[in-house]
């Protein structure tokens, strides 16, 4: 998925249905914004230059949020005893104070750092490195993707614990924090809220696509027509003009006017008003098409073809050239950056990655020969996300070039992936069970069971990673926010 654009990855019929800013260090105290968050806002200080963070010594400094109110920020360590006499001091717990009410609505990330190196330490969860908490008018919360640390939250101050501390005190020399403007995903404890549209009906629901904010989107029901929504999933309507089809996968621009679907044994259909009309591409040509992708702005996509080659069109669909360089292959998923040069194709077979919107293409053989059934980008196509019928979710970090198994997934039957623009959350399905979301870009991964298990088949993902639909083969669509 690129930053703008949204869709799901081909699916197959399923068989059957079971059932800031602080930076001490060797001293630096830095404000700024996430990554995660729009605008970056710098305040730099150098603080004892060279030493090692004390823990217990609070240092203040003014932040962009607090005007000219300087905040305190004092971590904590405590000692862990051993069984054979040892022990180990550990970095548990930061206390932030003097907050003033200009402060209310935002997120405060923390990290911390070694002696060297730009990767944030783990703190808590064996694995988190991120320590959100959410400034909800003066009451502190754990935010996304905190839990495992708790909040004692005061009048202009919190205290912010890790339950099962990672980090020797010892090995911390930085630590950071951050602030940005609060995105939430879904709520304290990671579990989403899914309703069911029950309005579009009980259908074999197997493809979707959504805008870059989520409220227009477009699904498909296998074997019927595609439905379109303007307003986040509530209400949808049957858009008779798409004819019916074997609908696979769909495909949106940032904007949602733009919309690309594909049928297995037909046309790739395309819309320029947001689904109300389609047009049948003839210059497609008719073809068992598995997947599609889309830049941005809806001009350059790409398909693939089971038992057959990639398919590039730079004209919004009206003209395509066969790209042979990739090979004829089983094709199942393919995803593309925002601007469209960047492409990453699944085969069952290896995955395969383009840097020039097609023309040449590299096998990747880090993550092996599996049975790759969806492929996810970000926005600049240099984090992606596979997902395999039968295995573990990969990830990626470097355009393709080398994969990360990632076993905190589990193994099952995952048949789609998706990821937001800048790469940090992943939600998956599997096939027949539940839906699973990430904030730590596929290291950890919370089970979505107010969703139920279910057949569940595709889904799409919003920009920021903060809506959701999804569809129940021959049940309801679902929505989250």
């Amino acid at each position: 998925m690129s930053e703008d654009s949204y869709h799901d990855d081909p699916i197959e019929e399923p068989r059957g249905r079971s059932p800031r800013t602080l930076f001490i260090t060797s001293g630096a105290f830095i404000l700024g914004a996430l990554l995660l968050f729009q605008g970056t806002f710098a305040s730099n200080i150098s603080i004892n230059s060279g030493s090692r963070i004390e823990f217990g010594q609070g240092i203040s400094q003014l932040v962009v949020c607090s005007g000219p109110t300087s905040l305190t920020l004092t971590p904590k360590s405590s000692f862990s005893n051993a069984s054979n006499g040892g022990g180990t001091h550990y970095f548990t717990s930061v206390t932030v104070s003097n907050i003033p009410s200009s402060c209310n609505g935002v997120d405060f990330t923390i990290n911390a750092y070694g002696n060297s190196g730009s990767t944030p330490l783990a703190l808590f969860n064996t694995s988190r490195t991120n320590v959100v908490v959410y400034n909800d008018d003066g009451v502190f919360k754990s935010g996304t993707g905190s839990t495992g640390t708790s909040i004692t939250s005061g009048s202009g101050t919190f205290t912010v614990a890790f339950s099962n501390p990672v980090a020797a005190s010892s090995s911390v020399f930085k630590i950071t924090m951050q602030t940005g403007a609060h995105i939430s995903f879904c709520s304290v404890n990671e579990q989403c809220t899914w309703a069911p549209r029950t309005e579009a009906g009980s259908r074999n629901w197997i493809a979707f696509a959504m805008s870059g904010d989520g409220t227009t989107q477009t699904a498909g029901d296998n074997g019927g027509n595609l439905y379109s929504s303007y307003d986040s999933g509530n209400t949808w309507i049957a858009r008779t003009s798409s004819g019916t089809g074997l609908w696979r996968a769909i495909v949106s621009s940032a904007d949602g006017t733009r919309v690309a679907a594909v049928a297995e044994y037909g046309y790739v259909l395309t819309s320029s008003n947001s689904g109300v009309t389609w047009t049948e591409q003839t210059g497609s040509g008719s073809r068992r098409w598995l997947s599609i992708a889309s830049s941005s702005d809806g001009t350059r996509l790409a398909g693939v073809t089971y038992g057959g080659y990639i398919y590039t069109s730079a004209d919004s669909g009206v003209t395509w050239i066969e790209r042979t360089d990739a090979g004829d292959r089983l094709w199942y998923a393919i995803t593309s950056s925002s601007d469209g040069t960047r492409l990453v194709a699944a085969a069952n077979g290896y995955i395969y990655t383009s840097s020039d919107s097609g023309s040449t293409w590299t096998e990747q053989a880090s993550a092996g020969s599996r049975n790759w059934f969806s492929v996810t980008s970000n926005s600049d196509g240099s984090r992606l996300a596979a997902s395999q019928l039968g295995g573990y979710i990969f990830t990626s970090v470097d355009f393709g070039n080398t994969w990360t198994e990632q076993t905190s997934s589990g193994n099952r039957s995952w048949r789609a992936i998706v990821t937001n623009s800048n790469g940090t959350r992943l939600v998956a399905l599997s096939a027949i069970g539940y839906i699973y979301t990430s904030t730590d870009f596929g290291k950890t991964w919370v089970e979505q069971t107010s969703a139920g298990s279910r057949a569940w088949v595709s889904l799409a993902m919003n920009s920021d990673g903060t809506r959701f639909v999804a569809g129940d083969y021959s049940g309801y669509i679902y929505t989250a926010d």
